[in-house]
């Protein structure tokens, strides 16, 4: 188990370019992340692999961004023919996470996957459960979750708490986009409470995009289940709003 930040980021430098499929538990404790900066995993090209991040099932992880930086960002826009990616979050606290400069989206978390038309062949899953995120922050989308990219079985949230995250763009709580390739966005038992945006979606914004058509939106399968929305805020004035 790793117990804590440089013990957590060297596992991730070993998994972004090992050739295989890995597993990091994190241990029990608070991570001081602000300490050595943004937890990164960007995959090399030939790293066709998958990443599962768990906090066990006692959930007793909490990773703490001091409010001074990003907390956790996964990507792996550079790998190619990425039919063999998935991503798995599951059962960790995220708290005062702030995503400010170059990465500016997802306060908390940030999940990227290839999202362009070439190759034919695209990441397969990526989920995020059993979580809590609280008060974090974003100078762009995703005030604590951000997730964009083609996942071809779907991209999966589910058995979390957003609570009391800002975006200064869309998404106070979470922003969740899936490529055309993308079967469906699924999401079920989440709280929203006391999410802010300054553009849409309080505390949700999730759609679907074109990589070749950037500036539209496009249809993508969208599923919520047993969602609670309470005291979320858009300040749109542009005319998309929407306070969930």
């Amino acid at each position: 188990n790793d117990k804590n930040p440089t013990e957590f980021q060297t596992a991730l430098t070993t998994a972004q370019a090992n050739g295989e499929s890995d597993t990091i538990n994190v241990g029990a404790g608070t991570f001081d992340v602000a300490s050595i900066g943004t937890l990164t995993y960007t995959a090399a090209a030939t790293e066709n692999f998958g990443l599962t991040i768990t906090g066990g099932p006692q959930a007793l992880a909490i990773l703490d961004g001091g409010a001074q930086v990003p907390i956790l960002r996964i990507d792996s826009t550079a790998v190619t023919n990425d039919g063999g990616v998935f991503f798995q979050v599951e059962n960790l606290t995220f708290r005062n996470g702030n995503a400010v400069g170059a990465s500016d989206n997802g306060g908390a978390l940030a999940i990227l996957t290839d999202e362009s038309l070439q190759p034919a062949e695209f990441a397969t899953l990526i989920s995020v459960t059993g979580s809590e995120f609280f008060d974090n922050t974003a100078d762009a989308d995703g005030g604590a979750i951000y997730i964009r990219g083609h996942a071809v079985e779907g991209i999966y949230l589910s058995d979390l708490t957003v609570d009391g995250n800002q975006a200064s763009g869309d998404g106070g709580g979470a922003y969740v986009t899936g490529g055309q390739f993308t079967t469906l966005i699924n999401l079920s038992n989440i709280d929203f409470f006391d999410n802010l945006a300054a553009g849409s979606g309080g505390g949700l914004l999730a759609g679907g995009f074109d990589p070749d058509t950037a500036s539209e939106d496009r249809n993508t399968s969208i599923s919520l289940y047993d969602i609670l929305f309470y005291n979320n805020e858009s300040q749109s004035l542009s005319g998309g709003g929407g306070g969930a």
